[in-house]
């Protein structure tokens, strides 16, 4: 098929939309059972002290696999928000040498046990489920809390975790360069990957490419993680790309990571990045 939005990846590395494993599904369809971030109404998240970031960024950076666990899929369950703050303090976590690539927390736990603001299945904000981690003392490992919701889009039980032992714990949480991509980029060159919430209102048929503000809203509807950037206009000619982790499984997008373009906050990419800071041995990182 040709035309409309099935043709949109051009020379200068535009996105190209197309049939996908969501194509049968309407709209609000889509809406309801994957986008379900829900803003939060705390607006006192500190902001991270960016002055002590280095000025001088590389051209290209990714922590896929090297600071992160694998593509995960949030399957028929509106978790995205629970699997993007699960997989940022993963990250600070590996960072942090308290666990490593191959060791996933529970998702499941944020889903099922999160009760105070954000509503499992039906939506919630990595800031809340921050919050309820701190509150939690931790995040189980996955393999004793392993996810079930994305079955049957059920939020589950939670079943007394509080006294289940856990892997993973924080301190604290912040906002990193919010509205301000360069400072997002010094912060993914020097430190690690961020949270994010964006509008992929659009990433339904999304196949290949860079994704910029012609295809994509700043309606926020969906939390993810920016693994890193791709400046180098090699692999996206014409284009400096962020680099987006979804969690829809590595049989959607580019095995399972979405292009987004940098410097015109395409997607809303730069309203919510957030970090955490992890504890282990009294030693925060």
């Amino acid at each position: 098929m040709r035309g409309g939005i099935y043709s949109r990846l051009g020379r200068n590395g535009d996105a190209e939309f197309g049939v996908t494993k969501f194509s049968d599904l309407t709209k609000e369809e889509f809406s309801a059972r994957y986008l379900k971030y829900e803003a939060s109404t705390d607006d006192s998240v500190p902001d991270y002290d960016a002055s002590q970031l280095s000025d001088k960024v590389p051209n290209k950076q990714d922590w896929y696999l090297n600071l992160t666990t694998k593509v995960k899929d949030q399957g028929q369950c509106g978790s995205c928000w629970a699997f993007s703050a699960t997989e940022q303090i993963e990250t600070m976590a590996i960072k942090a040498g308290v666990t490593k690539t191959d060791q996933e927390l529970s998702v499941q736990q944020i889903v099922s046990c999160d009760k105070n603001k954000d509503q499992g299945c039906q939506g919630g904000d990595t800031v809340t489920a921050y919050a309820y981690v701190m509150r939690a003392k931790g995040l189980e490992p996955n393999s004793d809390f392993p996810y079930f919701s994305g079955t049957d889009g059920m939020t589950g039980w939670c079943l007394n975790r509080d006294k289940k032992a856990k892997l993973a714990d924080i301190s604290s949480f912040s906002k990193v360069g919010a509205r301000k991509e360069p400072v997002m980029q010094k912060y993914i060159a020097n430190e690690a990957p961020l949270s994010i919430c964006v509008d992929a209102s659009s990433w339904q048929t999304y196949k290949k490419g860079v994704v910029g503000p012609a295809t994509c809203g700043k309606q926020l509807d969906h939390c993810v993680q920016l693994t890193g950037y791709d400046f180098t206009m090699v692999r996206f000619p014409g284009k400096k790309a962020w680099l987006v982790r979804n969690s829809w499984n590595t049989n959607w997008g580019m095995k399972g990571f979405i292009a987004v373009e940098y410097g015109v906050d395409a997607c809303g990419i730069s309203t919510e990045p957030t970090t955490v800071v992890i504890k282990t041995n009294h030693t925060e990182f």
